[in-house]
């Protein structure tokens, strides 16, 4: 594969939209369906029905893919968000990694996605809470907090200031994030 080709999954074999995103691998192009994006996400809604360049109404003609470049977002979160928003269940898996969450998570909140995937966050946040040591836990309670899995960030929450020795200062991991507030581990003077 050259340079300039990208490889192309079809998430809707037969959407009108192309996600172009760009990863380590190189570009990773996205077919989806705009109607998807737009009854998943306002920010997706506003976009392709208004003005603006990647708006449906913007294009000359009718059967052409509209091309949406994405070359800040995660192609492994986007591409797991796509999935669930387009129902594709046996793509999903059951724990994507914590590094998965976090990027899909920043995600969630740019666009507004939060709602749409709502009921796979507190599964995936629930299955990490079982089996995570220690050192994940201040990421799962970012993760909690930004895609509101109430549930999922009290287990959590409890879970830390159990294992929690010291000062919650030292708590790495949460205010690496500017989603997260400052004051919520308890870590303002």
């Amino acid at each position: 594969m050259s340079e300039k080709e990208a490889s192309v999954t079809d998430v809707d074999p037969n959407g009108d939209v192309l996600l172009e995103l760009s990863g380590p691998q190189g570009e990773t192009h996205l077919r989806v369906s705009s109607k998807v994006l737009s009854l998943s996400s306002m920010v997706f809604a506003k976009m392709l029905t208004s003005q603006f360049k990647e708006g449906l109404r913007s294009s000359s003609s009718l059967g052409t893919l509209h091309r949406i470049p994405l070359p800040d977002e995660d192609v492994e979160a986007f591409t797991l968000l796509c999935n669930v928003i387009h129902f594709r269940k046996d793509l999903v898996p059951r724990k994507p990694t914590v590094t998965c969450l976090e990027n899909l998570a920043i995600i969630c909140d740019k666009w507004d996605f939060t709602s749409a995937i709502a009921a796979s966050s507190e599964l995936w946040l629930q299955n990490w809470i079982r089996s995570t040591g220690n050192r994940d836990l201040s990421k799962l309670l970012f993760v909690a907090y930004v895609l509101d899995t109430p549930d999922a960030f009290s287990r959590i929450s409890w879970e830390i200031l159990i294992a929690q020795v010291g000062l919650f200062v030292n708590l790495s991991g949460l205010s690496e994030h500017e989603l997260m507030p400052y004051s919520l581990p308890g870590m303002s003077s």
